[in-house]
């Protein structure tokens, strides 16, 4: 008897917290005066978020989200539990779009001070300062799958202060960053040393699974105002950025870096600056391409004690592409070269389960071939790009509905993007000027690559 009330007790307690849950939705045609539900959204993610309570989950639909509050872009400052957080997500995968236009007062695209949030899905760009800053004593937040881009490219010129696409401050703990890819931050025209990737300085923080590449300065900055502890960097891509590719600052106190890729960035891999304690780990990673070498432990009066093992020295890692497509092609030596990571990596950026073959990958894709042997990276979504080269018009056809079409140029720069649902499209590539291009076609869960070349 005892027993079947204890189970009861807890099946009451289970419903209380979930069962009332809400989920909101929003969409650009909707209304803050509809009831917010699926038929009829809410028009703004602020008014949503002014509706909401722990467990609740706000559902945003494709278009471009302009609101905000001055000084704070998105401001997300309530609680929810570790249990029932508050999440705010994309509908579909990087089809909402917070666009801060670059206006001086809207220095974030999100402002996160709350506790226990789930952010997941958006394309985050043009903040004037920083695609999201976490703030603050904030706890238990998850920023998972998000395109943060083009940020603090404008900002202020005279100021000493850094620029970033994701920020943490130094009281925050807990913060788990997974799948998010991050480039092209920080301001280029004044070639700004102080302007990253990702800018962290909280405790127990998680890295994961995240392509950081093309920023001005570092790819991820990691600076010890009151000692970083209990850090974790696994598996993800840090390539092409204007400085170093890690750099370690000030006080630490375990930072754990492994399964990375390291690639072609401006000068080093990893980079310590007057950095000092204990407990940095740096194993297992593949390093390429970083002309000033693999890494530097003894700059600026660096005293930091730290072990590093069977780490991939001046190993190609032979990416599908070099600069769209982190997926390894078959001969790559990142294959099976990686360290298990469970239970904090399972899976990897395009949710494939850790391992596939005989151990962990490095980098954020697990290479996966079928019976033929051909990598399935290179063939998730069949597509016909024609005639390429091309003069002016190119069409895109697949058997299946395209949902985006992205065109980079060869820095891997975007320079045009269609949001689609149809199974063949023309472009007019007129205005384009010749050269090489890729081409980057989306299903709702596939995607593939293609090179074209623009030629007249």
């Amino acid at each position: 008897m005892t027993k079947t009330r204890t189970t009861l007790a807890a099946v009451l307690v289970f419903c209380i917290s979930t069962c009332f849950a809400t989920t909101y939705y929003v969409s650009t045609t909707g209304s803050n005066s509809n009831a917010g539900t699926i038929a009829l959204p809410f028009k703004t993610i602020t008014y949503a978020y002014s509706k909401v309570t722990a467990g609740d989950v706000i559902i945003v639909k494709p278009g471009i989200y302009t609101d905000y509050t001055p000084y704070a872009g998105l401001n997300f400052t309530k609680n929810g539990t570790a249990a029932n957080p508050i999440t705010i997500k994309s509908q579909y995968k990087w089809k909402a779009v917070i666009d801060a236009g670059n206006v001086s007062d809207h220095i974030e695209c999100i402002s996160l001070s709350g506790n226990y949030h789930i952010i997941d899905g958006f394309d985050m760009r043009g903040a004037f300062e920083c695609g999201l800053w976490i703030k603050g004593t904030a706890t238990g937040n998850q920023i998972l799958n998000n395109n943060i881009n083009h940020c603090g490219n404008i900002g202020d010129p005279n100021s000493a202060s850094g620029q970033a696409g994701l920020l943490s401050d130094e009281n925050t703990d807990g913060t788990k960053y997974y799948g998010n890819y991050i480039h092209h931050n920080g301001r280029f025209s004044l070639n700004s040393n102080l302007d990253h990737g990702m800018y962290l300085t909280g405790d127990n923080e998680i890295i994961a699974n995240n392509i950081i590449t093309d920023n001005c300065a570092y790819g991820l900055h990691i600076a010890g105002y009151s000692t970083v502890s209990n850090m974790k960097v696994y598996n993800n891509v840090i390539a092409r950025n204007g400085r170093s590719g890690i750099m370690l600052w000030m006080d630490m106190d375990g930072v754990d870096i492994r399964n990375n890729i390291l690639y072609n960035n401006a000068e080093l891999g990893l980079l310590c600056y007057d950095a000092h304690g204990t407990g940095v780990v740096i194993d297992y990673n593949m390093w390429y391409g970083n002309p000033q070498g693999t890494i530097n432990m003894t700059w600026a009066g660096t005293d930091v004690s730290y072990t590093s093992g069977s780490n991939l020295i001046a190993t190609y890692p032979n990416f599908i592409n070099d600069t769209v497509d982190y997926h390894l092609k078959p001969n790559s030596a990142g294959i099976d070269a990686g360290i298990p990571l469970s239970p904090i990596v399972i899976n990897d950026m395009d949710s494939t389960s850790r391992p596939q073959g005989n151990g962990f990958d490095m980098g954020v894709y697990e290479y996966q071939a079928n019976a033929t042997g051909i990598s399935q990276a290179d063939n998730k979504l069949s597509v016909l790009v024609f005639p390429n080269p091309v003069a002016r018009v190119i069409t895109v056809q697949s058997g299946k509905n395209i949902s985006e079409i992205e065109i980079m140029n060869a820095l891997g720069e975007p320079v045009y993007v269609s949001k689609i649902e149809m199974q063949k499209a023309d472009i007019d590539l007129e205005n384009f000027p010749n050269g090489n291009y890729f081409i980057q076609v989306r299903s709702e869960n596939a995607v593939t690559t293609k090179k074209i070349i623009i030629q007249r």
